[in-house]
């Protein structure tokens, strides 16, 4: 509980399915994005996700907030 945020870098099966787990359904004005992530994860993309949790052990399923998703074709290449 020292940190207050953490990184996790992983390889599909499974961290598409977390991710959906972890978010909450209302997304409050973010329905575009959580749409974007339903759809897929691809390799090499970054989401960013809060939680209101005293402890890390209160992060709970559906509870998190959508901040940021990234895709590799989101980076504009060769702008």
């Amino acid at each position: 509980d020292r940190h207050q945020s953490v990184m996790v870098v992983a390889h599909d099966p499974g961290l598409h399915q977390a991710a959906l787990a972890l978010l909450a359904a209302d997304q409050k004005g973010r329905r575009k994005l959580l749409a974007r992530v339903q759809a897929k994860f691809p390799t090499g993309a970054l989401l960013g996700m809060t939680f209101e949790a005293a402890t890390w052990a209160d992060v709970r399923p559906s509870a998190g907030a959508l901040t940021s998703f990234m895709r590799p074709r989101d980076l504009g290449a060769g702008d």
